[in-house]
This record gives structure tokens, C-alpha cells and sequence, in this order.
């Protein structure tokens, strides 16, 4: 009988502490599903005869009470007409800190140079699109990962012309 009464106080105190733990996670993690993207911006930075250099501006608000664990930050940047991929990357693990919003800025280098039969079919067109598509991988205490989607269109139909008139 004695070690029943030690076994069920075991058990007791064993699952006591862990609906603790579980009520201080629920407590301090409320909010990390409600991470989000705020801002996203692109702009063309330097546009030279062999590539052309993508800023990104990217918001990530973490409301939580907890730091919040980025696993990942990918994207693709192709062209919208053809959805042939011209530039990607891949950002590192980072930690945005407890009620805080990270703003991150990095850029892309595509070097891409667009072939004679896609300007000359493309000479008249108003816009030429370019579409980043990416996700935010978030870790949630190493029990559960999700995502955050991203896409923005950019235009790039001048840096197109200035490929052509540096050519003529």
C-alpha cells in the first residue's frame, strides 16, 4: 500500500506541473499564431546591363509575450508571364524578440539578362511582371512549425527598356 500512496502522489504531482507548464505556455504563447507580415515592399535598387538588384523590405510583428523562432524566410522571384524563375533566396533562422516587430531589409541580385526575343516581344507591352512568392517558416517551441505567405508583383518594364537602349 505504501508505494501505491507514493506512485498516485507521484502521479499527482507529475501532472499538476504539467498543466502548469502547459498554462504558462497557453499564457505567454497567446499571440504567436497571431504573427503576421505587415509591411512588404520591393524596389529595384541598381539596374545594370547584366543584373538587376531587388531591395526587400519585410515587417514581421511577433505579439506574443514569447520570443518568436523564425526557422526559415524563401522566396522565388519570377517573371508573372512565364512564372520562369529569375532570383530567389533564402534567409537564415532568426528570433524576433517578445512584442516586437522585426523589419528586415536584404537584397537580391538576379542575374538575369532577359534574351533578344523576349524584349523584342515584350518592347510594347505597358508593364512587365515580376512576382516574389515566399513563406515565413515559424517554429513554435519545437512542437509545431507553421507558415506565413508572402507575394507582391513589381513592375520592370523600365529596367527592361534600359537593357534595350544599353544594347543599341
Amino acid at each position: 500500500m505504501g508505494i501505491f500512496k507514493i506512485i498516485s502522489k507521484l502521479f499527482f504531482f507529475i501532472t499538476l506541473v504539467s498543466f502548469i507548464i502547459i498554462g504558462i505556455i497557453i499564457y505567454y504563447g497567446n499571440g504567436l499564431q497571431n504573427a503576421s507580415i505587415d509591411k512588404f515592399e520591393i524596389n529595384t535598387l541598381n539596374d545594370s546591363s547584366n543584373n538587376m538588384i531587388i531591395e526587400t523590405k519585410i515587417h514581421i510583428n511577433n505579439p506574443s509575450k514569447l520570443s518568436l523562432n523564425i526557422k526559415s524566410l524563401k522566396y522565388n522571384i519570377s517573371l508573372k508571364e512565364n512564372n520562369q524563375v529569375i532570383g530567389n533566396s533564402d534567409i537564415p533562422e532568426f528570433t524576433i524578440s517578445k512584442n516586437n516587430i522585426s523589419k528586415l531589409r536584404f537584397e537580391t541580385v538576379i542575374n538575369w539578362m532577359p534574351s533578344q526575343e523576349f524584349m523584342i516581344e515584350n518592347k510594347d507591352k505597358e508593364e512587365i511582371l515580376i512576382v516574389i512568392n515566399g513563406k515565413t517558416k515559424i517554429n513554435l517551441f519545437d512542437l509545431t512549425e507553421y507558415e506565413i505567405p508572402f507575394s507582391k508583383e513589381m513592375d520592370i518594364k523600365d529596367s527592361i527598356d534600359s537593357k534595350i537602349k544599353s544594347i543599341n
